[in-house]
């Protein structure tokens, strides 16, 4: 997301589509949690749920676009607990230092240099930094 809805700016369809698919990632992620957690069967959820086993598959599989009351129905079906909503504000979270991995640098990993650097780091106002990197 680039930043908070400001005003009366339309909000892109790129930051309505993420908050979504963020939605979806948790949920699925809480309900396969709670389905470790708990050690149940798919085939034992499925009749607590009065559900087809290939269904529960189905919905365990991926992070579908589930209604809330699925959501719900599985979370209880699985433990006995409710979903505890909060909200997040996630252009306060950390900043994220994510590798590229060299598929998207149009490299293969055989044929990719292994880049090594030594050295100091210094300015006029800041202090000495010495590092070293290495990529396998």
């Amino acid at each position: 997301m680039k930043s908070k809805p400001v005003g009366s700016e339309p909000v892109s369809k790129a930051d309505l589509a993420f908050a979504a698919q963020r939605l979806r990632l948790e949920l699925h992620n809480l309900v396969l949690e709670a389905f470790e957690r708990e050690r149940v069967s798919q085939s034992e959820l499925a009749l607590r749920l009065r559900k087809q086993p290939s269904q529960i598959s189905r919905l365990m599989a991926a992070p579908g676009n589930w209604t809330l009351d699925t959501a719900a129905h599985l979370l209880y079906g699985i433990s006995g607990n409710v979903v505890e909503v909060t909200e997040h504000d996630i252009s306060a979270a950390p900043v994220r230092n994510d590798v590229i991995p060299d598929l998207l640098l149009g490299q293969s990993a055989a044929n990719a240099p292994k880049p090594k650097a030594e050295g100091v780091v210094s300015g006029a106002s800041a202090p000495k930094v010495q590092f070293q990197v290495s990529i396998p």
